[in-house]
């Protein structure tokens, strides 16, 4: 399934796919992990979905906040009012992890 959703995300952030693609919407998440899950709302655009089931894994410590403002499946969530929202909400650890991510910088 990971496959699957790296590559429709390709192909989506392409312009080769729309959000409202066949091949997407036909992918089957009912008994999938929740990273899955989220992988699915990432590509329809369903930000809202995405918004709560990433605070949903945020608030389990299973996303941290370099997952959110790195991986490329929130390419297009990042760029949502949504994505500004939930960095605000959890602001204290998105402040830690520019303020480490300048020191790894400073040392390469």
């Amino acid at each position: 399934m990971r496959y699957k959703i790296n590559y429709l995300l390709a192909k989506k952030q392409l312009r080769e796919i729309s959000p409202d693609n066949e091949e997407i919407e036909k992918i089957d998440v009912s008994m999938a992990e929740k990273i899955y899950k989220i992988g699915k709302s990432c590509l329809k655009n369903d930000d809202n979905t995405t918004y709560e089931l990433l605070n949903k894994l945020y608030s389990e410590n299973e996303f941290c906040p370099h997952m959110v403002s790195e991986w490329p499946i929130f390419i297009d969530f990042r760029k949502t009012e949504l994505y500004e929202k939930f960095k605000l909400e959890h602001k204290i650890d998105f402040d830690e992890t520019v303020f480490e991510n300048t020191i790894t910088e400073r040392n390469n």
